[in-house]
Protein backbone atom coordinates (compact mmCIF):
# COMPACT_ATOMS: atom_id res chain seq x y z
CA UNK A 1 0.00 0.00 0.00
CA UNK A 2 1.30 3.37 -1.09
CA UNK A 3 2.28 5.76 1.99
CA UNK A 4 2.29 8.84 -0.21
CA UNK A 5 -1.34 9.16 0.47
CA UNK A 6 -1.70 13.46 0.27
CA UNK A 7 0.01 15.44 -1.83
CA UNK A 8 -0.19 18.52 -4.09
CA UNK A 9 -1.66 17.09 -7.05
CA UNK A 10 -3.42 13.72 -5.55
CA UNK A 11 -5.10 11.73 -2.73
CA UNK A 12 -5.19 8.39 -2.17
CA UNK A 13 -8.18 6.58 -0.42
CA UNK A 14 -7.52 3.71 1.36
CA UNK A 15 -10.46 1.59 2.26
CA UNK A 16 -10.16 -1.82 4.33
CA UNK A 17 -13.53 -4.35 4.64
CA UNK A 18 -14.12 -6.94 6.48
CA UNK A 19 -17.71 -9.03 6.14
CA UNK A 20 -19.49 -11.90 7.38
CA UNK A 21 -17.12 -12.03 10.57
CA UNK A 22 -19.47 -14.13 12.44
CA UNK A 23 -17.41 -13.51 15.69
CA UNK A 24 -14.72 -15.71 14.67
CA UNK A 25 -12.05 -14.22 16.98
CA UNK A 26 -9.37 -16.75 17.36
CA UNK A 27 -6.89 -17.85 14.68
CA UNK A 28 -7.67 -20.39 12.34
CA UNK A 29 -5.70 -22.48 10.17
CA UNK A 30 -6.92 -19.78 7.58
CA UNK A 31 -7.32 -16.89 9.79
CA UNK A 32 -4.94 -14.76 11.11
CA UNK A 33 -7.48 -14.10 14.05
CA UNK A 34 -8.89 -10.45 15.22
CA UNK A 35 -5.78 -10.01 17.06
CA UNK A 36 -3.49 -9.72 14.38
CA UNK A 37 -5.97 -8.75 11.99
CA UNK A 38 -6.16 -5.49 14.49
CA UNK A 39 -3.11 -5.00 14.30
CA UNK A 40 -3.12 -4.65 10.74
CA UNK A 41 -6.19 -2.40 10.13
CA UNK A 42 -4.83 -0.18 13.47
CA UNK A 43 -1.03 0.25 11.84
CA UNK A 44 -2.98 1.38 8.13
CA UNK A 45 -4.96 4.05 10.11
CA UNK A 46 -2.10 5.07 11.74
CA UNK A 47 -0.12 5.31 8.84
CA UNK A 48 -2.76 6.98 7.00
CA UNK A 49 -4.94 8.55 9.41
CA UNK A 50 -6.45 11.15 7.26
CA UNK A 51 -6.97 8.91 3.51
CA UNK A 52 -8.35 5.46 5.46
CA UNK A 53 -11.95 4.14 6.14
CA UNK A 54 -12.42 0.50 7.78
CA UNK A 55 -15.84 -0.61 6.92
CA UNK A 56 -18.12 -4.01 7.66
CA UNK A 57 -20.33 -4.99 5.85
CA UNK A 58 -22.19 -6.92 7.70
CA UNK A 59 -22.93 -10.39 10.00
CA UNK A 60 -20.25 -9.66 12.53
CA UNK A 61 -21.41 -10.82 15.93
CA UNK A 62 -23.16 -13.85 15.37
CA UNK A 63 -21.70 -17.54 15.02
CA UNK A 64 -19.09 -18.59 17.45
CA UNK A 65 -19.77 -19.81 21.32
CA UNK A 66 -17.62 -16.91 23.10
CA UNK A 67 -19.31 -14.31 20.97
CA UNK A 68 -22.83 -15.65 21.19
CA UNK A 69 -22.43 -15.97 25.21
CA UNK A 70 -21.50 -12.02 25.14
CA UNK A 71 -24.50 -11.37 22.52
CA UNK A 72 -21.81 -10.01 20.52
CA UNK A 73 -20.05 -7.75 23.09
CA UNK A 74 -16.88 -9.04 22.85
CA UNK A 75 -16.90 -7.78 18.88
CA UNK A 76 -18.10 -4.69 19.55
CA UNK A 77 -15.60 -3.93 21.97
CA UNK A 78 -12.81 -5.02 19.67
CA UNK A 79 -13.98 -3.05 16.65
CA UNK A 80 -13.96 0.38 18.51
CA UNK A 81 -10.39 -0.75 19.22
CA UNK A 82 -9.38 -1.29 16.06
CA UNK A 83 -11.75 1.99 14.83
CA UNK A 84 -14.48 0.55 12.66
CA UNK A 85 -16.05 3.74 10.25
CA UNK A 86 -19.48 2.53 9.59
CA UNK A 87 -21.28 -0.80 9.81
CA UNK A 88 -23.72 -2.60 7.51
CA UNK A 89 -26.33 -4.35 8.71
CA UNK A 90 -26.62 -7.81 7.76
CA UNK A 91 -29.06 -10.60 7.86
CA UNK A 92 -27.72 -12.44 11.00
CA UNK A 93 -27.76 -9.11 12.84
CA UNK A 94 -31.50 -9.95 13.50
CA UNK A 95 -30.72 -13.46 14.39
CA UNK A 96 -31.16 -12.62 18.49
CA UNK A 97 -33.96 -10.11 17.54
CA UNK A 98 -32.83 -6.83 16.10
CA UNK A 99 -33.32 -5.51 19.98
CA UNK A 100 -30.13 -7.50 20.76
CA UNK A 101 -27.95 -5.33 18.71
CA UNK A 102 -29.97 -2.00 19.00
CA UNK A 103 -28.64 -1.31 22.71
CA UNK A 104 -25.17 -1.31 20.98
CA UNK A 105 -26.66 2.32 18.82
CA UNK A 106 -28.34 3.25 21.76
CA UNK A 107 -25.82 6.30 22.85
CA UNK A 108 -25.55 4.51 26.38
CA UNK A 109 -21.91 3.25 26.81
CA UNK A 110 -23.25 1.53 30.08
CA UNK A 111 -24.57 -1.22 28.48
CA UNK A 112 -21.43 -0.83 25.60
CA UNK A 113 -21.66 1.05 22.93
CA UNK A 114 -20.44 0.58 19.04
CA UNK A 115 -18.52 3.88 18.09
CA UNK A 116 -19.84 3.49 14.29
CA UNK A 117 -23.46 3.50 13.91
CA UNK A 118 -25.75 1.03 11.77
CA UNK A 119 -26.41 1.56 7.70
CA UNK A 120 -29.48 -0.13 5.89
CA UNK A 121 -31.18 2.26 3.59
CA UNK A 122 -33.71 -0.06 2.37
CA UNK A 123 -35.19 -1.67 5.41
CA UNK A 124 -38.62 0.19 5.97
CA UNK A 125 -41.67 -0.09 8.38
CA UNK A 126 -44.22 -1.93 6.67
CA UNK A 127 -47.17 -0.31 8.34
CA UNK A 128 -45.70 3.63 7.57
CA UNK A 129 -43.05 2.89 4.72
CA UNK A 130 -40.87 4.87 6.89
CA UNK A 131 -36.95 3.76 7.09
CA UNK A 132 -36.85 1.81 10.15
CA UNK A 133 -36.24 4.18 12.88
CA UNK A 134 -32.89 2.73 14.10
CA UNK A 135 -31.40 2.35 10.89
CA UNK A 136 -28.87 5.23 9.30
CA UNK A 137 -29.56 5.01 5.63
CA UNK A 138 -25.53 6.50 5.02
CA UNK A 139 -22.75 7.94 6.95
CA UNK A 140 -20.80 10.98 6.12
CA UNK A 141 -17.46 11.19 6.95
CA UNK A 142 -14.87 13.69 6.59
CA UNK A 143 -11.18 12.34 5.55
CA UNK A 144 -8.60 15.37 4.78
CA UNK A 145 -10.42 17.62 2.17
CA UNK A 146 -12.80 14.73 1.16
CA UNK A 147 -16.38 14.06 2.16
CA UNK A 148 -16.96 10.39 1.80
CA UNK A 149 -20.30 8.98 2.37
CA UNK A 150 -20.76 5.48 2.72
CA UNK A 151 -24.99 3.85 2.04
CA UNK A 152 -25.67 0.72 3.68
CA UNK A 153 -27.82 -1.61 2.08
CA UNK A 154 -29.26 -5.31 2.89
CA UNK A 155 -29.86 -7.77 -0.30
CA UNK A 156 -34.06 -7.59 -0.89
CA UNK A 157 -34.40 -11.25 -1.07
CA UNK A 158 -32.54 -11.85 2.59
CA UNK A 159 -35.73 -11.60 4.14
CA UNK A 160 -36.07 -15.44 3.52
CA UNK A 161 -33.02 -16.24 5.34
CA UNK A 162 -34.00 -14.54 8.77
CA UNK A 163 -36.39 -16.36 11.25
CA UNK A 164 -39.66 -14.73 9.98
CA UNK A 165 -40.91 -13.62 13.21
CA UNK A 166 -37.74 -11.43 13.81
CA UNK A 167 -38.46 -9.13 11.18
CA UNK A 168 -42.23 -8.86 11.94
CA UNK A 169 -43.06 -5.09 10.28
CA UNK A 170 -40.21 -4.83 8.33
CA UNK A 171 -39.71 -5.18 4.40
CA UNK A 172 -36.68 -5.29 2.71
CA UNK A 173 -36.41 -2.90 -0.54
CA UNK A 174 -35.23 -2.99 -4.03
CA UNK A 175 -31.61 -2.17 -4.04
CA UNK A 176 -31.28 -0.45 -7.39
CA UNK A 177 -34.19 2.02 -6.51
CA UNK A 178 -32.70 2.64 -3.42
CA UNK A 179 -29.58 3.29 -4.40
CA UNK A 180 -31.04 5.63 -7.20
CA UNK A 181 -32.76 7.46 -4.50
CA UNK A 182 -29.89 7.82 -2.05
CA UNK A 183 -26.23 8.55 -4.04
CA UNK A 184 -28.01 11.66 -5.22
CA UNK A 185 -28.90 12.61 -1.64
CA UNK A 186 -25.29 12.01 -0.97
CA UNK A 187 -24.05 14.14 -3.73
CA UNK A 188 -26.13 17.09 -3.60
CA UNK A 189 -27.38 17.50 0.02
CA UNK A 190 -24.47 16.20 1.74
CA UNK A 191 -21.88 17.53 -0.75
CA UNK A 192 -19.60 13.83 -0.90
CA UNK A 193 -16.74 13.89 -2.74
CA UNK A 194 -17.00 9.83 -2.83
CA UNK A 195 -19.72 8.00 -2.53
CA UNK A 196 -19.29 3.93 -1.22
CA UNK A 197 -22.12 1.45 -0.90
CA UNK A 198 -21.65 -1.07 1.37
CA UNK A 199 -24.31 -3.82 0.95
CA UNK A 200 -24.80 -7.16 2.63
CA UNK A 201 -25.74 -9.23 -0.29
CA UNK A 202 -23.55 -10.99 -3.17
CA UNK A 203 -25.19 -8.34 -5.75
CA UNK A 204 -22.59 -9.25 -8.60
CA UNK A 205 -25.55 -9.95 -10.79
CA UNK A 206 -26.68 -6.04 -10.48
CA UNK A 207 -22.97 -4.81 -10.21
CA UNK A 208 -23.12 -3.77 -13.47
CA UNK A 209 -26.41 -2.05 -13.04
CA UNK A 210 -24.58 0.33 -10.16
CA UNK A 211 -21.95 0.88 -12.59
CA UNK A 212 -24.03 2.35 -15.43
CA UNK A 213 -25.21 4.90 -12.72
CA UNK A 214 -23.88 8.01 -13.80
CA UNK A 215 -23.94 12.10 -12.59
CA UNK A 216 -25.47 12.44 -9.20
CA UNK A 217 -26.30 8.90 -8.97
CA UNK A 218 -22.33 7.35 -9.43
CA UNK A 219 -21.13 5.16 -7.25
CA UNK A 220 -17.45 4.72 -6.62
CA UNK A 221 -16.59 2.14 -5.10
CA UNK A 222 -18.71 -1.90 -4.17
CA UNK A 223 -18.39 -3.59 -0.83
CA UNK A 224 -20.21 -6.85 -1.04
CA UNK A 225 -21.54 -9.81 1.57
CA UNK A 226 -23.64 -12.17 2.32
CA UNK A 227 -22.70 -15.19 0.15
CA UNK A 228 -18.89 -15.74 1.80
CA UNK A 229 -17.40 -15.53 -1.38
CA UNK A 230 -14.00 -14.69 -1.92
CA UNK A 231 -13.75 -11.97 -4.94
CA UNK A 232 -13.18 -9.00 -6.98
CA UNK A 233 -12.91 -6.84 -9.60
CA UNK A 234 -13.55 -3.57 -11.40
CA UNK A 235 -16.30 -2.59 -14.10
CA UNK A 236 -15.21 -1.10 -16.89
CA UNK A 237 -16.98 2.64 -17.52
CA UNK A 238 -15.77 5.78 -18.85
CA UNK A 239 -13.53 8.07 -16.91
CA UNK A 240 -12.47 5.63 -13.81
CA UNK A 241 -13.72 1.92 -13.36
CA UNK A 242 -16.17 0.81 -10.86
CA UNK A 243 -14.17 -1.35 -7.91
CA UNK A 244 -16.15 -3.93 -6.00
CA UNK A 245 -14.96 -7.05 -3.55
CA UNK A 246 -16.33 -9.66 -1.11
CA UNK A 247 -13.76 -11.00 1.38
CA UNK A 248 -15.08 -14.02 2.11
CA UNK A 249 -15.72 -14.77 5.39
CA UNK A 250 -14.64 -15.35 9.29
CA UNK A 251 -11.86 -13.17 8.72
CA UNK A 252 -9.80 -14.94 6.49
CA UNK A 253 -9.71 -11.86 4.62
CA UNK A 254 -9.81 -8.41 4.11
CA UNK A 255 -10.95 -6.34 1.36
CA UNK A 256 -9.02 -3.38 0.38
CA UNK A 257 -9.48 -0.39 -2.53
CA UNK A 258 -7.55 1.93 -3.06
CA UNK A 259 -9.02 5.08 -5.03
CA UNK A 260 -6.15 8.28 -6.79
CA UNK A 261 -8.26 11.44 -6.36
CA UNK A 262 -7.42 14.38 -8.83
CA UNK A 263 -7.04 17.08 -6.38
CA UNK A 264 -7.46 20.39 -8.89
CA UNK A 265 -10.86 18.06 -10.31
CA UNK A 266 -12.12 16.44 -7.43
CA UNK A 267 -12.73 13.09 -8.99
CA UNK A 268 -11.29 9.30 -8.91
CA UNK A 269 -8.07 9.33 -12.04
CA UNK A 270 -7.45 5.45 -10.78
CA UNK A 271 -8.43 2.15 -8.51
CA UNK A 272 -7.11 -0.60 -7.47
CA UNK A 273 -9.09 -3.98 -5.16
CA UNK A 274 -7.86 -6.84 -4.07
CA UNK A 275 -7.95 -9.14 -1.40
CA UNK A 276 -5.71 -9.67 1.38
CA UNK A 277 -4.90 -13.17 2.79
CA UNK A 278 -4.52 -12.16 6.82
CA UNK A 279 -3.10 -15.55 7.27
CA UNK A 280 -0.28 -14.64 5.34
CA UNK A 281 -0.11 -10.62 5.85
CA UNK A 282 -1.47 -10.29 9.31
CA UNK A 283 1.73 -11.34 11.88
CA UNK A 284 1.58 -9.18 14.91
CA UNK A 285 -0.68 -9.06 17.84
CA UNK A 286 -2.19 -6.19 19.61
CA UNK A 287 -1.86 -6.20 23.47
CA UNK A 288 -4.70 -3.85 23.49
CA UNK A 289 -6.92 -6.81 21.86
CA UNK A 290 -5.38 -9.39 24.02
CA UNK A 291 -6.03 -7.80 27.06
CA UNK A 292 -9.85 -6.89 26.10
CA UNK A 293 -10.61 -10.57 24.83
CA UNK A 294 -9.27 -11.81 28.51
CA UNK A 295 -12.32 -9.83 30.25
CA UNK A 296 -14.17 -12.96 28.54
CA UNK A 297 -12.19 -15.82 29.90
CA UNK A 298 -15.43 -17.16 31.61
CA UNK A 299 -16.91 -17.69 27.96
CA UNK A 300 -13.51 -18.67 26.45
CA UNK A 301 -13.75 -21.49 29.20
CA UNK A 302 -17.32 -22.97 28.39
CA UNK A 303 -16.17 -22.73 24.72
CA UNK A 304 -13.47 -25.08 25.28
CA UNK A 305 -15.26 -27.48 27.42
CA UNK A 306 -14.33 -30.97 26.37
CA UNK A 307 -16.63 -33.98 25.41
CA UNK A 308 -14.65 -35.90 23.44
CA UNK A 309 -12.29 -37.60 21.19
CA UNK A 310 -13.12 -37.45 17.31
CA UNK A 311 -13.09 -41.25 16.14
CA UNK A 312 -12.74 -40.69 12.34
CA UNK A 313 -12.99 -37.23 10.11
CA UNK A 314 -16.25 -36.16 10.06
CA UNK A 315 -17.37 -33.91 6.78
CA UNK A 316 -20.56 -31.31 6.47
CA UNK A 317 -22.81 -34.13 5.19
CA UNK A 318 -22.12 -36.61 7.46
CA UNK A 319 -22.73 -34.17 10.59
CA UNK A 320 -26.16 -33.12 8.98
CA UNK A 321 -26.98 -36.38 9.06
CA UNK A 322 -25.74 -36.86 12.67
CA UNK A 323 -27.60 -33.96 13.29
CA UNK A 324 -31.12 -34.89 12.11
CA UNK A 325 -30.53 -38.60 13.98
CA UNK A 326 -29.72 -36.12 17.17
CA UNK A 327 -33.79 -34.81 16.33
CA UNK A 328 -35.55 -37.94 15.76
CA UNK A 329 -33.67 -39.77 18.43
CA UNK A 330 -34.01 -37.40 21.61
CA UNK A 331 -37.61 -36.45 20.97
CA UNK A 332 -38.52 -40.19 19.54
CA UNK A 333 -40.00 -39.13 16.25
CA UNK A 334 -40.36 -41.12 13.05
CA UNK A 335 -37.25 -38.55 11.54
CA UNK A 336 -35.47 -35.80 11.55
CA UNK A 337 -35.11 -32.73 9.09
CA UNK A 338 -32.18 -29.92 9.69
CA UNK A 339 -31.47 -27.18 6.59
CA UNK A 340 -27.83 -27.78 5.16
CA UNK A 341 -28.02 -23.71 6.04
CA UNK A 342 -28.41 -24.43 9.82
CA UNK A 343 -25.18 -27.58 9.62
CA UNK A 344 -22.41 -24.36 9.03
CA UNK A 345 -19.09 -25.34 6.82
CA UNK A 346 -16.72 -23.66 9.38
CA UNK A 347 -18.15 -26.43 12.31
CA UNK A 348 -16.36 -29.30 9.60
CA UNK A 349 -14.12 -30.98 8.99
CA UNK A 350 -14.25 -32.61 12.52
CA UNK A 351 -10.50 -34.03 12.49
CA UNK A 352 -9.59 -37.84 13.88
CA UNK A 353 -7.96 -37.03 16.34
CA UNK A 354 -9.43 -33.62 17.53
CA UNK A 355 -11.46 -33.35 21.16
CA UNK A 356 -14.63 -32.17 20.32
CA UNK A 357 -16.07 -28.86 22.44
CA UNK A 358 -18.46 -26.82 23.39
CA UNK A 359 -17.33 -24.06 21.39
CA UNK A 360 -17.03 -26.96 17.90
CA UNK A 361 -20.97 -27.55 18.47
CA UNK A 362 -21.28 -23.63 18.53
CA UNK A 363 -19.51 -23.76 15.24
CA UNK A 364 -21.95 -26.16 13.96
CA UNK A 365 -24.74 -24.69 14.95
CA UNK A 366 -24.33 -21.17 16.20
CA UNK A 367 -28.13 -20.03 15.76
CA UNK A 368 -30.66 -19.61 18.42
CA UNK A 369 -33.43 -21.98 16.68
CA UNK A 370 -35.49 -24.14 18.76
CA UNK A 371 -36.40 -27.68 18.04
CA UNK A 372 -39.82 -28.47 17.10
CA UNK A 373 -42.19 -31.44 16.28
CA UNK A 374 -45.01 -32.01 13.94
CA UNK A 375 -47.10 -34.42 12.35
CA UNK A 376 -47.89 -34.66 8.76
CA UNK A 377 -49.52 -36.94 6.33
CA UNK A 378 -47.22 -38.88 3.84
CA UNK A 379 -47.85 -37.68 1.27
CA UNK A 380 -47.19 -34.61 2.16
CA UNK A 381 -43.78 -35.80 3.42
CA UNK A 382 -42.82 -37.06 -0.38
CA UNK A 383 -43.79 -33.63 -2.06
CA UNK A 384 -41.35 -31.88 0.93
CA UNK A 385 -38.70 -34.86 -0.30
CA UNK A 386 -38.50 -32.89 -3.32
CA UNK A 387 -36.83 -29.25 -1.88
CA UNK A 388 -33.27 -29.29 -1.88
CA UNK A 389 -31.22 -27.83 1.21
CA UNK A 390 -31.75 -30.63 3.48
CA UNK A 391 -30.35 -33.23 5.69
CA UNK A 392 -32.66 -36.11 6.79
CA UNK A 393 -31.96 -38.78 9.31
CA UNK A 394 -29.84 -41.67 8.86
CA UNK A 395 -33.63 -43.90 8.66
CA UNK A 396 -34.84 -41.53 5.33
CA UNK A 397 -34.76 -43.27 2.07
CA UNK A 398 -35.31 -39.94 -0.40
CA UNK A 399 -35.32 -41.03 -3.53
CA UNK A 400 -37.23 -44.09 -2.91
CA UNK A 401 -39.78 -42.45 -0.37
CA UNK A 402 -38.98 -44.67 2.46
CA UNK A 403 -38.62 -44.90 5.98
CA UNK A 404 -37.04 -47.44 8.26
CA UNK A 405 -36.70 -49.29 5.07
CA UNK A 406 -40.88 -48.97 4.45
CA UNK A 407 -42.99 -47.44 1.91
CA UNK A 408 -44.18 -44.42 3.23
CA UNK A 409 -47.60 -44.39 3.42
CA UNK A 410 -50.03 -41.39 1.72
CA UNK A 411 -52.34 -41.28 4.35
CA UNK A 412 -50.07 -42.20 7.58
CA UNK A 413 -49.00 -39.17 9.60
CA UNK A 414 -45.44 -38.78 10.68
CA UNK A 415 -44.11 -37.20 13.91
CA UNK A 416 -41.74 -34.82 12.31
CA UNK A 417 -38.76 -32.99 14.70
CA UNK A 418 -37.33 -30.25 13.05
CA UNK A 419 -36.80 -26.43 13.67
CA UNK A 420 -39.00 -23.47 14.25
CA UNK A 421 -37.17 -22.00 11.16
CA UNK A 422 -38.43 -24.83 8.68
CA UNK A 423 -41.78 -25.65 10.76
CA UNK A 424 -42.77 -21.74 9.75
CA UNK A 425 -41.64 -21.16 6.49
CA UNK A 426 -45.46 -20.90 4.76
CA UNK A 427 -44.03 -23.12 1.59
CA UNK A 428 -43.09 -25.83 3.49
CA UNK A 429 -46.34 -28.38 4.73
CA UNK A 430 -45.51 -28.66 8.19
CA UNK A 431 -46.87 -25.02 9.04
CA UNK A 432 -50.40 -26.89 8.10
CA UNK A 433 -49.41 -30.32 9.93
CA UNK A 434 -51.17 -31.30 13.40
CA UNK A 435 -49.80 -31.60 16.87
CA UNK A 436 -47.44 -29.05 16.64
CA UNK A 437 -45.12 -28.99 20.05
CA UNK A 438 -42.32 -26.20 20.25
CA UNK A 439 -40.02 -27.58 22.58
CA UNK A 440 -38.35 -24.75 23.88
CA UNK A 441 -35.15 -26.53 23.36
CA UNK A 442 -32.32 -25.40 21.41
CA UNK A 443 -31.39 -27.07 18.69
CA UNK A 444 -27.57 -26.51 19.54
CA UNK A 445 -28.05 -27.86 22.93
CA UNK A 446 -30.03 -31.01 21.25
CA UNK A 447 -26.58 -31.33 19.66
CA UNK A 448 -24.27 -30.53 22.47
CA UNK A 449 -26.36 -33.74 24.72
CA UNK A 450 -26.07 -35.47 21.83
CA UNK A 451 -22.37 -35.39 21.36
CA UNK A 452 -22.11 -36.42 24.92
CA UNK A 453 -24.07 -39.16 25.13
CA UNK A 454 -22.13 -40.52 21.51
CA UNK A 455 -19.11 -40.47 23.80
CA UNK A 456 -20.47 -42.00 26.90
CA UNK A 457 -21.42 -45.21 24.83
CA UNK A 458 -18.45 -45.22 22.39
CA UNK A 459 -15.51 -43.90 24.33
CA UNK A 460 -15.10 -41.33 21.66
CA UNK A 461 -17.35 -39.22 19.21
CA UNK A 462 -18.33 -42.07 16.66
CA UNK A 463 -20.70 -41.81 13.96
CA UNK A 464 -21.73 -44.90 11.99
CA UNK A 465 -21.23 -48.55 12.80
Amino acid sequence: MAKNNINNDRTILHIYTLNDFHGMIFPSEDSAGISKIGKYLIDRKKENKESTLIISSGDMFQGSAVSNMSKGMVVVSLMNIIGFDAMTIGNHEFDWTIDTILKYNDNNTGNGELNCKYLACNIICKDTGDLAPWAKPYEVINRGKYKIGILGMIGSNLEYDIFKPNIEGYEFTDEYKAAKKYVPILRNKEKCDIVILSIHADTQNINMKFAELDGDQKIDAIINGHTHNAYYGEYNREGCDLPYVQSGCYGKYIGYIKLVIDNKTKKIIDCDVQNIKTINTCKESSEEIENEIKKYQEYIDIANKPIGLIYDDVNRELGGIWASDSLKNTFDADIGICNVGGIRASGFPLKKGHIITYGDIFEIMPFENEACLISIKGNELIKFFKEDGFYYSSNVDVLNNKIDGNSIDNNKLYKIATLDFIYICEKYPFINGINHIDTNILFRDVLYNSAKQNVQKNGMFKLGD
